[in-house]
């Protein structure tokens, strides 16, 4: 279950291919679910780098995202997932890339 999850969450980030498509996909609901499967998985390092990827994506120059990512706990999540994975080289580059593009 949680590899269809990871691909899931990956294909959100895939589809963030524009303005229109980011703010979709926050409407129903992406980055809640994004956000909810790091907390309920945060040692599942391939599931949380498709989901810091997602974010990544969803944030880049979307100020409304960036707001809901910050509201729903995705600042904790993506801090939470840089302590877990300090030693993985690119999933704590990512996650501090991501959480950069937030701030």
């Amino acid at each position: 279950m949680v590899l269809i999850r990871r691909y899931a969450v990956y294909l959100l980030g895939n589809l963030a291919i524009n303005d229109h498509m980011k703010t979709q996909i926050a409407i129903e609901g992406g980055v809640l679910i994004i956000i909810k499967c790091m907390q309920t998985y945060p040692s599942n390092k391939t599931l949380i780098d498709s989901c810091c990827f997602a974010l990544g994506r969803l944030s880049y120059r979307c100020e409304m995202n960036i707001s809901l990512i910050a509201a729903c706990g995705g600042i904790e999540a993506l801090i939470d997932a840089m302590g877990n994975f300090r030693t993985e080289v690119c999933c704590s580059r990512i996650c501090f890339l991501t959480r950069l593009r937030m701030s």
